[in-house]
């Protein structure tokens, strides 16, 4: 229904539904960001009065506000992604064709615009027709805030530690991640909030001075907090953000962040997943190998050219 139409067609076909379903959104995170879920905000907000569902990963639901009226409906992060339809589908055709059945037994009467259908077109909605101001919910403001309230007098920076323990593709070997941290914790100049999706070294930064771990603070349920919502809010209150290259670097940008980050492909980050025009710092890092005080150094640099 919808596979090679333009931005203006899908949104006219959408303007006669009262029901719709975007979704499920289950592949790369990073395409989620960037191609998507900034369109999903802003027609919602466009259309406030009429019926919608989010169909996303569980851990992902913090990219989508919640100033408007929608129900979430959540996928777990058990199923590996495929990887021939990596961008958009994220799950091989049998259990793919077996959750669309799923849904169109309990949504029947909603229009849906399902991302796999429109193909793997990169960039797929224009900038203009996507909102990246993000509405995180009270509970992960009320958390970052007291965290903030604690720790008036230093400046708050948000780190994203990606580490795999099943590969070495984009990876920082952990002990540079550590020793990062110790570097800007002894400081005395930072707030440092270590955000992004859960890895099983997490627990060795924890205890750290002036260091506030998002996997922690999310697992204590009763704060109905999610990852992706404190990563949002964590990003929006700090001055800037330090990674590797990541879906987290693309979230940074689309929230008026500057970033220091390294990698492989830094142009790409720059300027292709960079529309306002951020004055972030890629640093050219083939093997991933950059050194912890170098990094620290950069960040030096950005701060006093920001004051």
């Amino acid at each position: 229904m919808y596979k090679n139409l333009s931005i203006e067609e899908i949104i006219s076909l959408l303007d006669k539904k009262n029901n719709i379903l975007f979704g499920p959104f289950l592949g790369s995170y990073s395409w989620e960001i960037s191609n998507w879920s900034g369109f999903v905000r802003w027609y919602m907000r466009q259309n406030p009065d009429k019926n919608y569902v989010v169909c996303t990963r569980k851990s992902r639901k913090g990219l989508y506000d919640f100033n408007t009226k929608f129900e979430f409906f959540e996928f777990e992060e058990e199923e590996k992604m495929n990887e021939v339809n990596f961008m958009l589908q994220g799950l091989d055709e049998k259990m793919y064709d077996g959750l669309m059945y799923f849904l169109n037994g309990i949504y029947g009467n909603y229009c849906m615009l399902e991302p796999s259908i429109l193909g793997n077109r990169e960039f797929l909605f224009d900038y203009d027709y996507q909102s990246f101001d993000i509405q995180t919910p009270k509970s992960c403001q009320s958390v970052i805030t007291s965290i903030l309230n604690k720790n008036k007098n230093l400046i708050p920076i948000c780190v994203f530690p990606k580490y795999k323990q099943d590969t070495n593709y984009r990876n920082w070997i952990w002990k540079n991640w550590e020793s990062l941290f110790d570097i800007l914790s002894s400081s005395g100049v930072f707030a440092v909030f270590s955000c992004g999706l859960e890895n099983k070294n997490h627990y060795k930064i924890l205890g750290k001075p002036n260091v506030y771990d998002i996997n922690e603070i999310n697992s204590k349920e009763i704060l109905n907090t999610s990852i992706s919502g404190l990563t949002v809010e964590c990003i929006k209150r700090s001055i800037m953000t330090v990674g590797v290259e990541s879906a987290n670097v693309i979230l940074s940008h689309m929230l008026k962040k500057p970033s220091i980050f390294w990698g492989h492909d830094n142009e790409r980050y720059l300027v292709d997943y960079n529309p306002y025009g951020i004055n972030s710092v890629g640093l050219k890092s083939l093997k991933y190998d950059m050194n912890p005080g170098m990094i620290a150094n950069e960040i030096s640099n950005l701060l006093k050219n920001r004051k």
